[in-house]
């Protein structure tokens, strides 16, 4: 185990703790409350864990503190390794069996599911939306942040620990600080759990549909159901332990484990593909160059616009970077488009965007045009 003294000394002090004076500036002493007889314990902590016996004065202090408060030097160590932490766990279950293990193929699929669903989720509380084509930086640079933790007792399951910056900045008295982004994120992920639990309890898909401005969003909804999909036979159910060091809403606070079923698969994908047409039922104009042709037979000047010609084009959109899209267009547009992929000209073309399965494709292509320049 690797304790921090500034965990400790934190963990200690919302406990009741309080620190002494000490004419020693190599250390941090502190005090219980005292009990009804006077008897109190103390502790000698390291004011800096670069110092050499830094790891060994914590340890001592375990052992006093473990014996204070009647519990295992595991049970005070993980609570203080974790009192920083926002944890969010998966666990996975058989009902024939107990699992305490899953194919290492599976643990990736399920890890890179989660990563996508952190990030997205602290995409969202940058930038609140009902879908992203592609998520910006920030998404990546919160979930390497995250780190994955260890598994549980009595069945098997992944946790993503999410460290809250400035903590030492953080005021004993919580109510004089704003919380930090990290949490800010975790009460969204906490928000959509709760509106998916009221939607499976009412068979209802408005909460998660109405809730994404504070929820989940269309993109979180498909890592969620990516793993259900992944997991096959298994079952996964979430839930949220909290950092002691900051009380989330009184309505975030104590949400029971959302079993993610084949009935809230349904839900979920209902509501994702709402979501994300909804985001894009107005028309939209792109200009880009030509990325790529396909055809379903070579131009000729006989008929062909009973054949399929298929353009795709980088579709820059306004709030969600960019994304390939792909439009159909008649076999005189298409060899304009041909000429235009040749010569390095732009194309203008306007429709509707539409998401089918992993592409998008632009309905309805309306004035077309062709760079000159």
């Amino acid at each position: 185990m690797n304790l921090q003294t500034l965990n400790f000394q934190r963990f200690l002090r919302k406990m009741g703790w309080q620190v002494a004076q000490s004419p020693n500036e190599r250390i941090v002493y502190l005090e219980s409350p005292k009990a009804v007889d006077g008897d109190f314990s103390s502790v000698i902590l390291p004011a800096d864990m670069r110092l050499a016996d830094a790891q060994l004065r914590l340890h001592q202090a375990l052992d006093v503190v473990a014996d204070h408060l009647h519990r295992s030097r595991r049970q005070v160590a993980e609570q203080i390794e974790k009192w920083s932490v926002d944890v969010i766990n998966s666990r996975f279950f058989s009902r024939s069996e107990q699992i305490d293990s899953i194919p290492l193929s599976l643990a990736t699929l399920v890890i890179d599911d989660l990563r996508t669903f952190v990030g997205y989720a602290a995409y969202g509380q940058l930038n609140p939306a009902k879908f992203y084509a592609k998520a910006g930086k920030a998404a990546a640079e919160f979930a390497k942040d995250c780190r994955f933790g260890h598994t549980f007792e009595g069945s098997f399951g992944l946790t993503i620990e999410c460290p809250l910056s400035n903590v030492a900045q953080l005021s004993i008295d919580e109510s004089l600080v704003d919380p930090p982004f990290e949490r800010l994120v975790m009460q969204r992920i906490a928000s959509g759990y709760r509106d998916l639990q009221t939607a499976i309890l009412t068979d209802d898909p408005s909460p998660i549909l109405e809730g994404y401005q504070l929820g989940m969003n269309a993109n979180m909804m498909r890592a969620l159901n990516d793993i259900y999909e992944n997991l096959g036979t298994l079952q996964v159910e979430y839930y949220l332990d909290w950092s002691p060091e900051i009380t989330p809403p009184a309505d975030l606070l104590s949400l029971p484990p959302v079993k993610f079923d084949g009935r809230a698969h349904e839900l979920v994908r209902y509501a994702a593909d709402s979501l994300e047409k909804e985001e894009d039922e107005q028309t939209t104009t792109i200009v880009s160059y030509v990325v790529s042709l396909k055809s379903e037979m070579p131009l000729s000047d006989g008929i062909q616009d009973e054949f399929e010609h298929v353009i795709t084009l980088d579709w820059e959109r306004e709030r969600n970077g960019f994304a390939r899209i792909r439009v159909v267009l008649p076999a005189g547009e298409y060899k304009k488009a041909c000429d235009a992929h040749k010569n390095g000209k732009k194309i203008q073309v306007s429709g509707i965007p539409r998401k089918e399965g992993k592409f998008w494709i632009l309905t309805r292509p309306s004035e077309i045009m062709f760079s000159t320049a």
